[in-house]
């Protein structure tokens, strides 16, 4: 297992097969890996070994054929990590082989009318990136249109030369109004690794042509037309005596159903209480993680060590957020969506990427993070407020 301490090793798929050297065939074990640095400078890879046992021909039956061990290894490399290039716009640092935006319609927008929905989908491809690499969309508010953004999609794919991210931002558009609407365009800036040169993939800006009107006010409700009064002691009309003793059958079983119902509800609420008495134990191994993470990643911030605060910062994020692995910053930025957070972190990749390196204050990195830590924490307790049968007074 390959492990590195500045960058981030992602196994792929390992394959074996046979090939022919010299007219003897060879049985071949590959292991590939995705390898992402983490900073600049040289990134040193040891040498790998593999140990193996030749296979010598039986003798007999109880002869295992087991012949001499042999061990083989690689070289060791040694790759200069590129900084992050001073031309390079602010936000995010994206480095890809090569990235596209590609753009659908679950209804052809030139065919929309008010109060009629249509679902627009973005997919970014990432060639030589993770998918939780690739920065999320945004969609700016435009008026005559409502927008609601559903949860994107994030996933990897690995291919013969490497590994393709994909992120899938989908949202719906409801036009509230006729008229011409512009969609702004959509424009991500990376860094092309092959031609060593800014580039911008782009969606551009579209018209929307609403057609209809707004909808309609409800139809006022009819008049109520009273109903009409009948005497009870009318011809063939039963009296209010034979009414009440034809329905003193009914009551028995009404009053045993509202029983039922009663006990069934107490028999609910103490199953509930109990169970929310007994400890939860992921929570609490969680819990146990979460502080000396939290101090590890104060104490880096202090020190102003951007090595020591990106990992501390992983491991804390891990444990605080829904998402037990993250393997970059960009994952966390994306687990908790918070603006200040992510100026912090663009402030700690430009220290983790910069050439010659430079002090790094980690102070905001740390408000960021406390003020995080108190949300979370303010909100699970507020979930687990126990429900009261009676209320109580103050």
């Amino acid at each position: 297992q390959l492990q590195l301490d500045n960058a981030f090793v992602r196994p792929l798929e390992q394959n074996s097969f046979q090939r022919m050297v010299n007219g003897r065939p060879w049985l071949v074990h590959e292991v590939r890996y995705a390898i992402f640095p983490e900073q600049s400078g040289t990134l040193e890879i040891p040498a790998q070994t593999f140990t193996a046992r030749e296979r010598a021909p039986r003798r007999s039956l109880f002869d295992s054929g087991g012949g001499r061990q042999v061990r083989r290894s690689t070289d060791a490399l040694s790759i200069e990590v590129l900084p992050r290039p001073d031309n390079y716009p602010p936000g995010e640092w994206l480095p890809a082989a090569a990235l596209t935006l590609e753009e659908s319609w679950s209804t052809p927008p030139e065919q929309l009318e008010v109060g009629e929905s249509a679902t627009r989908t973005i997919t970014i491809r990432g060639e030589g990136v993770q998918g939780a690499q690739l920065p999320p969309l945004m969609f700016p508010p435009v008026d005559g249109l409502k927008f609601y953004p559903d949860q994107p999609t994030i996933s990897d794919e690995e291919m013969a030369d490497g590994l393709v991210g994909i992120r899938v931002d989908s949202v719906a558009v409801v036009p509230t109004r006729a008229g011409s609407w512009q969609l702004p365009e959509v424009r991500i800036p990376w860094w092309d690794t092959a031609s060593n040169e800014l580039r911008y993939a782009v969606l551009p800006a579209r018209e929307l042509e609403i057609g209809g009107s707004a909808p309609a006010t409800a139809p006022q409700a009819p008049a109520t037309v009273p109903a009409p009064t009948i005497a009870l002691d009318a011809p063939g009309v039963p009296s209010t005596e034979a009414v009440a003793t034809g329905s003193d059958r009914w009551w028995p079983l009404i009053a045993l159903a509202n029983g039922a119902g009663w006990l069934i509800t107490l028999v609910y609420l103490a199953w509930s209480r109990r169970r929310r008495r007994q400890p939860a134990t992921g929570q609490q191994a969680e819990a146990t993680r979460e502080q000396p993470a939290f101090k590890a990643l104060l104490q880096a911030c202090s020190s102003g060590d951007a090595q020591s605060a990106r990992k501390a910062l992983l491991d804390w994020a891990a444990t605080i957020s829904a998402q037990p692995r993250l393997a970059s910053l960009a994952q966390v930025a994306a687990a908790f969506a918070d603006p200040a957070l992510d100026s912090a972190l663009d402030g700690l990749n430009a220290a983790l990427y910069r050439e010659p390196p430079s002090p790094w204050d980690g102070a905001a990195l740390a408000d960021a993070a406390r003020r995080l830590r108190s949300s979370k924490q303010g909100a699970s307790k507020s979930r687990e407020a126990p429900l009261q049968l009676y209320p109580q007074a103050s």
